[in-house]
C-alpha cells in the first residue's frame, strides 16, 4: 500500500468532517520526498476517551429518561382508557 502525503494552500480552506478527517474543495499537492513516515512506530490515537465515555453514559442517561417518560405516558393512556371504559 502506499501512503500519499499531501499540501494544502489554504489549510483554513479545510472542513473538519469528524474527528481526523478533513476535506477541501481546492485539490491537494502531493508532497513527494519531502515527508517521512516512521514505518512501526506507535500511533497515537487523537481520540479523548474519557471525553467519549462520559459522553457514552451522558447519551445512555438521556436514553433512559426518554424510554421512562414514554412509559409513563403509556400508562397515563392506559389508565385514562380504563377509567373511561368503567363509565360507559
Amino acid at each position: 500500500a502506499t501512503l500519499g502525503v499531501y499540501l494544502f494552500d489554504d489549510e483554513n480552506s479545510l472542513t473538519r468532517e469528524g474527528s481526523s478527517l478533513y476535506s477541501t474543495d481546492s485539490a491537494p499537492t502531493l508532497n513527494e520526498g519531502q515527508s517521512k513516515v516512521a514505518q512501526g512506530a506507535l500511533e497515537r490515537s487523537n481520540v479523548a476517551s474519557i471525553r467519549e465515555i462520559t459522553n457514552m453514559i451522558k447519551v445512555q442517561r438521556a436514553y433512559t429518561g426518554n424510554s421512562s417518560f414514554i412509559e409513563n405516558l403509556y400508562q397515563l393512556q392506559e389508565d385514562a382508557v380504563r377509567r373511561i371504559a368503567s363509565q360507559v
